[in-house]
């Protein structure tokens, strides 16, 4: 086997969920997701990207996405979602409301982890086939599907 073949079977794909917008960058956590993205990059991994906008209301979906793609130009997928929370209007269904009184005691539950967001990622894994799905808080976890064979890394720096 010669050395590219090699280096092509070491190649990752990454997949990276995380309630972070990672750009552009005015705190600590956003510094440290957008650093991990950058040394992925730049080590020549396929990196995609699953965020759930946690926090920043103001900001569309589409636009977050196109904001992410300019910045990191080799970046395979992008894909935003915001948080149910933002749809004042949306009023939860009676299953809603049983599954959040039944997972209050889950660090990764239906508030954190939303169904939406969920379901993206569940169908990223099965388009993208990543090789790793790595968490930016464990309040995500329960996103990755129970099926999924590859490599889950879950940093916990949030408990």
């Amino acid at each position: 086997m010669n050395q590219q073949s090699t280096e092509m079977d070491q190649k990752k794909h990454i997949l990276i969920l995380t309630p972070e917008i990672p750009y552009p960058v005015f705190k600590g956590n956003q510094s440290r997701i957008d650093q991990t993205i950058k040394v992925l990059l730049a080590e020549g991994h396929d990196v995609s990207l699953a965020v759930l906008n946690f926090n920043q209301e103001a900001r569309t979906s589409a636009h977050v996405q196109q904001e992410l793609k300019a910045h990191y130009p080799n970046i395979r997928e992008v894909e935003v979602r915001r948080h149910p929370r933002f749809n004042k209007d949306t009023k939860p269904s009676l299953l809603q409301k049983l599954a959040k009184l039944s997972d209050k005691n889950q660090v990764s539950n239906i508030d954190a982890c939303p169904e939406a967001y969920k379901k993206l990622v569940h169908q990223m894994v099965a388009q993208l086939r990543p090789t790793h799905v790595l968490v930016n808080y464990v309040k995500l976890d329960r996103a990755i599907p129970k099926s999924y064979k590859g490599v889950r890394i879950v940093d916990t720096h949030d408990i």
